[in-house]
């Protein structure tokens, strides 16, 4: 009788062990497939998108402190294709300039050009969108100006890209500066934006000035002071329309 009962016990022993691993391994499996960053999950190749704008500033939360890399790269792609298929310009655009800060942080600092070089690509693609294009060329002009209010670690020669199809690091300052003035007229004459832009935020150098619901006139013209405070253009403001603005009624200065 005791023997029996030994037996029992033995055999369901046996079975709750056997139970226990596979779940276990079944776990650590499952694992393998997730990773996590600042509370953004994905699993796989799908991700697990909460809110579009603040699961982004949480991936660019992470690339500024220069941490998992390898998988917010992963999936700032699967974010791209998505955006392509979807025709979703601001989650394309907001995609490949994230992908460019990781670039940049694993590249040495004379491709600065190189990596921005899809935005020349998508400008002067006849097929590209009108409201893509308003928003690269806010980028562009953000990329151009930082070039020259930036630390460059070797020559400034260094950074001249012979084969790509604009030598920016060849230009004077001016010349550069005169495309930056080009790419904000353009992204005001061409966008499409109506209505509530808060998703193109992220464009502002500093969105905490607007008190007001900004429309994407408003983002665009905050940028151009920016870079006259900033004194990246070498033109007298006197004869710029920028310098006329504090003179006019509030209304028309919105």
């Amino acid at each position: 009788m005791l023997l029996a009962k030994c037996k029992i016990f033995q055999y369901l022993l046996a079975l709750v062990l056997l139970f226990h691993i596979s779940i276990g391994n079944c776990q650590k499996k499952n694992n393998t497939n997730n990773f996590k960053a600042d509370s953004l999950v994905v699993v796989s190749s799908q991700p697990v998108l909460r809110d579009d704008t603040n699961s982004f500033e949480k991936i660019e939360s992470s690339i500024n402190r220069k941490g998992l890399l390898t998988e917010l790269q992963a999936e700032l792609e699967h974010r791209k294709q998505l955006a392509i298929k979807s025709q979703d310009d601001i989650t394309l655009a907001r995609s490949l300039n994230d992908l460019m800060k990781i670039r940049d942080l694993r590249t040495e600092d004379t491709l600065y050009f190189r990596n921005s070089a899809f935005m020349d690509t998508i400008l002067n693609n006849p097929g590209t969108s009108a409201a893509l294009k308003a928003i690269i060329h806010i980028l562009h002009a953000q990329r151009l100006s930082n070039f020259d209010h930036r630390s460059l670690r070797f020559n400034a020669a260094a950074y001249r890209t012979k084969n790509l199809k604009f030598n920016y690091a060849a230009l004077t300052a001016k010349q550069r500066d005169s495309i930056v003035v080009k790419d904000i007229e353009a992204a005001l004459s061409i966008h499409p934006f109506k209505g509530d832009i808060t998703r193109l935020l992220w464009l502002s150098s500093n969105p905490d000035v607007f008190l007001f619901q900004p429309k994407f006139e408003d983002i665009v013209l905050s940028e151009r002071i920016n870079l006259v405070a900033s004194r990246y253009y070498e033109y007298d403001l006197e004869k710029s329309p920028v310098g006329q603005w504090a003179s006019l009624p509030s209304i028309k200065f919105r």
